[in-house]
């Protein structure tokens, strides 16, 4: 008996009336009329994937995220490899404060999407949340480095990278800052600048985060210097010096830090 060459014909099903409304409500922001349109079809049709994913969309839009999680938890056990499911599910764990599975979501979608920017982007600002500074730079670096290479070849869309490009290398000098790698971080945010064009919201957050990286290191090195004077004080004998603001006019004024640093006098 010959197998048959070509799979038979089969006539797909009509369109579900309650999925395409819903969708539609959802594509509008009207959660409250698209999730019984839902629920109704989860009910004729089973726990399929993309039902449990747009009920999930609705219940974490009016704040029931446990609920919200258990569906996209269904939804992933039935579709494993679905990039968005899991990131999704990242982020209402995030929400819920669970940031450890939230950070292991994050490396699943990317795993399994490499190109998956936001959750390259949020797994990194969970590094920051969790205080993985270190972590963060990493991610951030490799990415920037990609996006980098991407914008060089050029092509049809490359300069719309440069808004994504701002956002990880503020967010990379702001994870260098709290490393208290300074001048990395200025360095970094200056770039940053440069990539944010006339994008208002995103120079305020990085002149911000570059106004805190300049003081501290201002006082790093008003610091380094005064321990640095010290030494020098110790290793050639000379009398304790003080540090007062009633010595105005004797001394180099650091008017950032709100300190002077007088003379040195040497006494034979």
């Amino acid at each position: 008996m010959a197998l048959a060459s070509t799979p038979p014909s089969r006539t797909p099903p009509p369109p579900d009336p309650d999925l395409q409304t819903g969708l539609q409500y959802l594509k509008a922001g009207w959660f409250d009329r698209a999730e019984p349109l839902f629920r109704s079809a989860l009910a004729r049709h089973g726990e399929r994937p993309d039902i449990l994913h747009f009920l999930a969309v609705c219940l974490a839009q009016r704040g029931a995220l446990g609920d919200a999680e258990g569906m996209w938890r269904k939804a992933i056990a039935k579709d494993p490899n679905e990039p968005m499911l899991s990131y999704n599910l990242g982020l209402v764990a995030r929400r819920l404060g669970h940031l450890d599975e939230a950070a292991r979501r994050f490396r699943d979608t990317v795993r399994r999407a490499p190109a998956h920017v936001e959750a390259r982007l949020a797994l990194a600002s969970i590094h920051m949340d969790q205080g993985r500074f270190a972590a963060a730079e990493r991610e951030l670096g490799e990415f920037v480095s990609n996006v980098d290479q991407a914008i060089q070849k050029g092509g049809p869309g490359m300069e719309g990278l440069k808004p994504l490009q701002a956002r990880a290398r503020n967010m990379m000098g702001h994870a260098l800052y709290r490393m208290t790698h300074y001048g990395a971080a200025i360095e970094v945010l200056d770039m940053a600048l440069a990539d944010a064009g006339d994008d208002a919201a995103r120079r305020g957050q990085i002149l911000g985060d570059r106004a805190l990286a300049l003081f501290d290191q201002t006082q790093q090195i008003g610091h380094d210097l005064l321990v640095g004077l010290m030494h020098l004080h110790h290793a050639h004998g000379f009398e304790a010096f003080h540090i007062s603001e009633s010595h105005a006019g004797h001394g180099v004024e650091f008017s950032a830090l709100g300190f002077r640093l007088t003379d040195l006098e040497h006494f034979a």
